[in-house]
């Protein structure tokens, strides 16, 4: 996609999410001449706005939309991707990368590099991981932490 500002060289971000968006919204027609008005009350009463949507000659369609600011900031984190530094304790016993590995799979994150260090009853592993979604990182450090056999001591994010 060719931005419009011509020295743009970030990159752009083009997505969609449905928590309100489309799949909760209203509608509703209009067959006579009128205006419509959108009104929010907050439950307390201490609240309320009340907007001009369009005022018409006609018939009309309608459509109403929502989203919390909670799903937006959590959607737009979730989008953007960095690489990341991840260095975990773990169990030195057989299986233990094997599990670790299936979960970054699971959770479509591909390894640049790695390093094991420690002898004994626990070891140091150090993983970089190619570009991948902040949430993804998330979900796969939650289901690490819950392995008996290993626990996320740190996790960077890697701007580049």
């Amino acid at each position: 996609i060719k931005p419009v500002v011509r020295n743009w060289n970030k990159p752009i971000t083009i997505a969609r999410h449905a928590y309100g968006d489309v799949y909760k919204s209203v509608d509703f027609v209009t067959t006579r001449p009128g205006t419509c008005t959108m009104t929010f009350t907050s439950d307390d009463g201490a609240e309320e706005k009340s907007v001009i949507v369009q005022k018409v000659d006609g018939p009309a369609v309608w459509q109403g939309a929502h989203n919390k600011d909670s799903s937006i900031r959590s959607f737009a984190r979730s989008c953007f991707q960095y690489a990341y530094y991840l260095r975990i304790k773990v169990s030195d016993k057989t299986g233990v990368l094997a599990k670790i590995a299936a979960l970054f799979a699971k959770y479509n994150i591909s390894i640049v590099e790695m390093l094991q260090k420690g002898e004994g009853e626990t070891a140091s592993v150090t993983l970089i991981t190619h570009e991948t979604r902040e949430l993804a990182i998330r979900n796969a450090v939650s289901k690490i932490n819950a392995l008996e056999v290993a626990s996320v001591e740190s996790v960077l994010r890697v701007v580049s």
